[in-house]
């Protein structure tokens, strides 16, 4: 089983959650359920640090545009529209891009 986990490769990561994540049916919950929303809403109320303090806490550099971190323009623009700095960024959504 390790030997499997060790030499299998990932698949192409994206930012898409397929729909079935992104809206649990209440039937299995109890209630409807956004587990995307559901993650970045857990960082933040553990206080997670955004993406680029949690890059350098790592030895990494710091990302200084969006492009840097999302080659899809498409989620690019979303997640520009909707931090406006990419030190804003969570870093949920930092490390999925």
């Amino acid at each position: 089983m390790l030997k499997g986990l060790a030499f299998t490769l990932a698949k192409v990561r994206d930012t898409h959650y397929v729909d079935e994540l992104r809206n649990v049916p209440k039937r299995f919950l109890g209630i409807n359920v956004d587990l995307f929303a559901t993650n970045v809403d857990r960082n933040r109320d553990n206080g997670m640090t955004d993406y680029n303090t949690i890059r350098k806490a790592f030895g990494l550099e710091r990302r200084k545009t969006f492009e840097e971190i999302f080659s899809d323009e498409e989620t690019r623009l979303i997640v520009e529209k909707s931090f406006n700095n990419v030190d804003n960024i969570d870093t949920y959504i930092g490390v999925l891009g």
